[in-house]
This record gives C-alpha cells, structure tokens and sequence, in this order.
C-alpha cells in the first residue's frame, strides 16, 4: 500500500470527517488466520495512511453488522485483555526481523510493543509517546492515531523508503483473528511475511532529545530485630532519564541515580535445589533493548548478559567482633548512573552497548559494649558492561557476538565472550542456530583464575504442514563461569537432545487445534558421569468450544547427581515418572478457569503432588482480578541436609541425607481498577507459606549407598510470608507519570512443621509489618 504525503496534521478525534484521509487508498481485504484459516474476514476492515515532515497518521475503520456486541474493555496501557482490537505492525528497519506493534482497543486502551526475532519474541515493556482515539458508531468502530516518527528507527540514506508493513484485526466474540497480509499457520516467522509500504519520501532525520527528570518521596516502618538496628524512615530521591538520538535509527539513553520504587516486587518461592532461582527483570531501562543485548546460549533463562546483576543485593558478610551486631545492611546496590546505546542500521547490523557504575556499599555495626560504629564493606564499587552486535544477511538470518565485563574496585575482572548465529533456509521451513562461548572469572574464595567455554548447535524444522523436528547438541566446561554478569544455572557438562512433533490446525467437527510432542534427553558430565536421561511424550488439544487441554509424561532413569552433595562427591538418583496436566476454559470470557496439576513418583518410595487453580474474572468493562491458589506437598524425598566431619576421620566430610516432607501453600490476588485511560490502580498480594520436615536421618557410604545416622536437634522450617505491592498510576501528561506505591511486607519464621494452616495465617498477620509508601512524579520534557 502508498502513504500520502500531506502539509499539516490530523485532529485525532477518533472520527475520520477530515477530507484528506479520502486521498488514501485504504487496505482492505483482510484474511481470516482464525477461526477459518484463509477464508476473507467476516467483517470489512479499512486502513489509510497518511503522513507529514514530523508523523504518521493512521485513519482506521473497522465495519460491523452487530455494532451493539462490540467488545470494549477498559484497561491500564499495556493490558491487552479480551476486547475487540486493532493493531499496526511496522517494520521500519525492513529487516524482516523488527517490528514496532501499536495496538489500540475498542475502548482506546493502548498498547505499544517491540516485535523481534521475526515475531518469535516480544518486549511490551517497550513504551512510545503516541496519541490515539477511538469510537463506536451505528455502523462499527473507528480509530485515528498518530505516532511521531521519532519514535520509529529507519534508515533516511533512501529518498524512497520502503517499510515492512501489516495489520491485524481481532472480533472477541467470534474469536476472529485477521491479517491484511496473511501468513499461513504452517509456514514460521511473522515480520518476514509483511507487505510494504511505499510512498514514504524524503523523510527527514527528526531530532530525538527527550529528559525525563523525576523526584520521589518515600516513608518507610519496619519491625527492627534489635534495638541497635537502623534504616531509613524517610527518604528522598531525584534523578533524571536522558534519551537522544545520535542518527534516525540509533539511540543514546542515559540515566542517573534511577529510581524503580514504582516495580513490582518479586514473588516468594521454596527453593531448596542447588540451582539459583531466576527472576525476570522488571526495570524499565534495562528491558528496553532486550531484543539487541540479549544473548541466551540454551534458549531458555541463560544468558552472557543478565541484567538483574546490576544493582543486586550485596554479597559480603561482615566479620564481627566480639559483642558486635548489624546494625544496617543495604538492601541493593545503588547505581549511580548507567547508558546505553542501541540500533540499527540500513545494512543489518545491530549494535548495543551497556555500562553502569554501582555504587560502594557498606554495612553498619555497633560494639554492644563500647558502642562504637563502624562501616564494612560488602559490595564494593563496580562497572558492569556489555557489547552486543550482530549482522542479517540472507533474507532473515543472523550472525552475532557479545563482549562482557565486571570490573570491581580492589578486585580481579571478570570477562565473558560469545559468538552466536541462526540461519533460517527454504523460507523459514528449516533453522539451524547455536552459539559458543567462553568465559574468564576469579575464585571469590581461593583468588584462583576460572576460565571456560560453552557451546550450542541446534538443527530444526520450524515450519510444514504437520511434523517438525528438532535434535540439539552442547556442552559446558568444568570451569564455565558467566554469573558475575550473566545467568547460568551448572557448569561441566554436555548432552544431546531429540524432538519430534505433530501438529494439525486445521478446524474440524472434533478439535480447532492438536500438537503432540515426544522427545528424549542425554547428559554426561566431564567426568564420565552419567547425569541425566529421560524421555517424555505430551499432547495439547483446544476443542470447538475453545477449551484447552494439555497432558505430559515423563521417565527419568535415574543417573547420578555431581552436585546434591554439595561437592562432596556424587549421589545416585532415584528413578521417577511424572504426570502432568492443565486445563483452561474460553479465555474471550468474562470468567476463566485454569486448572494445572501433577503427580510424581520415584522408586524409593517417595512421591509428590501438586494443583494450581487460577480464576481470572472481569465483573465490568474496566475491572479484572486473578485468584491464583497452589498446594505442593512432597512425601519422603530424599534430600540433602549437610556436609560434616566425624569420627573417626576429620579430615575426610560426610555427608548427612534425609527424607523430607515438605508442604506449600500459595495464594494469589492481583486486580486493576481502570479509571479513565491514563489513571488505573493495580493491586498484587501474596500469601505464601512453606515447611519443611527432616526424618530418617543417614550417611552417604557412596553413590549408591547410605547407613543410618542417629541426628541431634532438628533441621525443620515453617516459613510464612505475606507481601502486598499497590500502585496508582496516572499519565498526567503524555509521558508523563505520577506513581503512588504502597507496599507491605510481613514475614513469620519458625520450626513447627505441624503448624495448621489457621495458625500460620494468625502468625503472620500478628507480626509487625514493613510497609512503605513512595510518590515518585516524573515529567516528559521533548525538545
């Protein structure tokens, strides 16, 4: 399709009365992709565009014969719940890989969203300043928006631009999904099937500065666990947002002394693995970029560049003196300022770099019998950094690397690199990626230098009719080390795995969509141990009335466990077989259920269950909660409890197992209350309790063998937890947002594990609360 120049803007009043829209000639002929695959849409569809030296205009016009059971729900910018919708997909780059998603809702609800990876994978913490309008008429609903294109990257070198381009439509109550420019369910990859927008001349490079200052106020009370104990009642913080941009398709940003009161906290969980537990990040300058800087070796958590590093909790544990306490310790790290620079130029190459100062960090202590202070340090200064880049070349494959590193005050440096690829073939049908890496850290406990190396190779067929296949091999060295700026989970070790399955979309009198799966695993590690093998098998069917069930199985053999024993030599593992399965009802309506529940059982008598219930409702057009309930309960599972040294030998650990029960309760309660569009509150509670109880004490003789120990005292735990993180948000002016938070924390320990549920609710309730309140007003200056 052509977009017309014109001199002078559009009044975006959702009412498309100008005369010089009817100079464009709009899109038209949408494609069902559901629920009738390539039949035309049910309902005519109309799209122009218009633009001029500083925006683009779109003037959209979405016909219906039953404009009465138009679906328009109300909700916070970026919620895209079930409504009827609009959505514009730009790639500017026409890279065939990017693309920026603008989608608008019946009731002009926004949401903005970075498309990367042909589609495969999204960033909707993305946020552009754009302006929009909608209506519903006697004959449908309309929208007019207008997107500045500062907010887009291209390439200006070309007098003719050409943009990818496409539109999707979405009818809620026929569970209707239309593109303007259709890609078929069996073909892979989204953006790489745009049509082109032409007619886009001689734009020019517009000027890209934008600060976002802001100041925040916060008062804290929390219970002290001594007298001597401090924190900060009241605090008070500024800082400010630079954004600028160096050419139409690279971006510098800057930020000082950021502030993200405003995040949601994160979530409790029981982990009692020897694997750390990820946790996504939710701050919105290090997310936004993820699509250049991220680099995921196995395609899963992993990464060479993990963000939530940058500015963790500090690490160091005070040495105390005799009748010395904490008197504070912080509770992160302070980044004093970080930057960055992203984008991508007319020949594919994308560039990102990221460095941020955090700051010394100190605990405080006090001698209980001189009182006198002092400072210790526990985190010291550090510079974290990372250089991504990578190329396109075919029609949408890539190659790339990645340079790391974490340069501490007074410490030795810790650097990772990486090179990685994905070459797609035969129009998407077949895709072979993978990466290698290595990496270069210090022993934080003996000083000794750690370096090592990892590797992927991934073969696979992504696209088809109905069977796609996949076999993947790799490896990670002894001494593979990558957490001082990135995630990884083990080291030393390398396997292969094979995938199979079958997929049929095609609607029929039984089933709207099937995909059955199987596939089998290897792991050994450098040692000749054989760590792990398993297979499973699984299947997910959505039926005609849009109800999804999914079930899966899967048989561990039983291998060995370098790393139970925390180092001290390997554990056998039982074997084990697990049953999983969920279930979920019509998600387009107002009341949805989701049912998750799984059994397992192992050959020494231990077996595990849980059941995960979750209730989404929407009572009223701008009104949603989610009740989400979990019970995990684990009998007999034999676990590790210590390494010690006993007689007769104390030179030589022991290792102490147990067989554990374990029980989790979790409960849920999340909601937004949508006032008009840039006002909503957002509320997030959690309830969680966990316990633990140790019986049937023994040693391990050797891998396979254990001889009974008579165990003193108890190891038992009875954690419970409830925290609640509510935020009133209003976008007083676009771009610029006032923030009210209102968090609480309480927190019950002991060593009860027959606490009944009723007592540890009381428990929790009866302790002190930690409650904090922050207004953050932040204010969009754009020059």
């Amino acid at each position: 399709m052509k977009a017309v120049k014109i001199n002078g803007g559009v009044r975006i009043d959702g009412i498309l009365s100008e005369e010089i829209w009817k100079t464009a000639i709009p899109a038209a002929g949408f494609t069902q992709r559901d629920p009738e695959e390539g039949k035309p849409e049910s309902e005519k569809t109309e799209i122009r565009i218009l633009y001029d030296d500083e925006y683009i205009y779109f003037g959209c016009m979405m016909y219906d014969k039953e404009p009465e059971k138009i679906t328009a729900r109300l909700a916070k910018r970026d919620n895209e719940v079930e409504s009827d919708v609009i959505s514009i997909r730009i790639d500017s780059y026409h890279d065939h890989l990017t693309a920026y998603e603008f989608t608008l809702l019946a009731s002009g609800t926004k949401v903005d969203i970075l498309i990367y990876d042909d589609g495969a994978k999204e960033d909707d913490s993305w946020d552009a300043v754009w302006e929009a309008q909608t209506l519903i008429t006697g004959i449908g609903w309309s929208a007019e928006i207008k997107i500045p294109l500062k907010e887009l990257r291209f390439d200006n070198s070309s007098a003719d631009q050409i943009w990818g381009i496409n539109f999707v439509r979405k009818i809620t109550r026929k569970h209707e999904y239309s593109m303007w420019s259709f890609t078929p369910k069996n073909q892979s990859g989204m953006i790489s099937h745009y049509g082109h927008l032409l007619g886009l001349d001689s734009l020019s490079s517009p000027t890209r500065l934008e600060f976002l200052p802001y100041v925040s106020n916060s008062i804290r009370r929390k219970p002290v666990s001594n007298p001597y104990e401090s924190y900060k009642k009241y605090d008070y913080n500024t800082g400010i947002d630079i954004k600028y941009g160096l050419s139409s398709n690279y971006t510098l940003d800057i930020t000082v002394n950021p502030d993200f009161g405003q995040v949601e906290a994160d979530p409790e969980v029981l982990n009692l693995t020897t694997f750390e537990t990820f946790y996504p990040e939710k701050r919105p300058f290090f997310i936004e970029g993820t699509q250049i800087l991220r680099f995921s070796g196995f395609g899963g958590d992993d990464g060479l560049f993990y963000s939530r590093r940058i500015g963790k909790k500090p690490t160091g544990s005070p040495e105390l003196g005799c009748f010395e306490t904490i008197k504070s310790y912080p509770e992160n790290s302070a980044i004093l300022a970080a930057a960055k620079v992203t984008g991508k130029n007319s020949s594919g190459f994308s560039f990102g770099a990221l460095s941020a100062l955090t700051n010394d960090e100190y605990a405080e202590t006090i001698c209980l019998q001189t009182n006198q202070e002092r400072d210790i340090l526990v985190e010291p200064m550090a510079n974290y950094s990372a250089v991504r880049f990578k190329q396109d070349f075919w029609r949408n494959s890539t190659v790339g690397g990645i340079v790391t590193s974490v340069l501490r005050k007074k410490n030795q440096p810790a650097f990772t690199t990486g090179a990685d690829w994905k070459i797609r073939t035969n129009d998407n049908l077949f895709m072979a990626d993978g990466f290698l890496a290595a990496s270069s850290t210090y022993d934080k406990t003996t000083g000794d230098k750690l370096t090592g190396g990892a590797g992927r190779l991934t073969l696979a067929k992504t696209g088809g009719d109905h069977w796609l296949y996949q076999t993947s091999a790799d490896f990670t060295s002894k001494k593979y080390n990558i957490n001082d700026i990135g995630f990884f989970r083990r080291p030393n070790d390398y396997g292969v795995s094979f995938e199979v399955a079958y997929k049929d979309e095609v609607v029929n009198s039984f089933y709207r969509y099937i995909y059955i799966e199987g596939n089998y695993g290897i792991r050994d590690n450098f040692d000749k141990v054989n760590l792990y093998r398993n297979s499973s098998f699984g299947f997910e069917i959505c039926l005609l009335n849009y109800l999804i069930v999914s079930a899966k199985t899967t048989y561990n053999f039983g291998l060995y466990d370098d790393r139970e024993t925390r180092g001290n030599g390997l554990y056998k593992k039982p074997k084990s077989i697990n049953f999983s399965s969920t279930l979920s009802t019509n998600s387009s309506s107002d009341f949805v259920f989701k049912l998750s529940a799984a059994y397992s059982k192992n050959d020494r008598s231990s077996d595990n269950y849980s059941l995960t219930p979750k209730i989404s409702m929407q009572p009223s057009s701008n009104i949603e909660f989610t009740i989400g309930m979990g019970y995990k309960k684990y009998n007999n599972y034999e676990a590790f409890v210590a390494n010690t040294l006993l007689p007769p030998d104390y030179n030589k650990p022991l290792t102490i197992f147990a067989n554990r029960d374990t029980k989790e309760y979790n409960l849920n309660l999340s909601g937004s209350f949508t006032f008009i569009h840039n006002l909503s509150l957002e509320v997030y509670s959690q309830l969680f309790f966990a316990s633990g109880h140790y019986k049937g004490y023994k040693l391990l003789a050797n891998p396979e063998t254990f001889i009974p120990y008579s165990h003193s005292g108890t190891d038992d735990f009875n954690r419970n937890n409830f925290q609640l993180n509510s935020i009133l948000r209003w976008e007083y002016l676009p771009g610029s947002t006032i923030y009210l938070v209102w968090s609480q924390y309480r927190g019950y320990f002991d060593n009860l594990y027959n606490s009944s549920l009723g007592d540890n609710i009381d428990n929790t309730f009866i302790t002190q609360p930690d409650n904090a309140v922050i207004l953050k007003i932040s204010y969009w200056l754009n020059i």
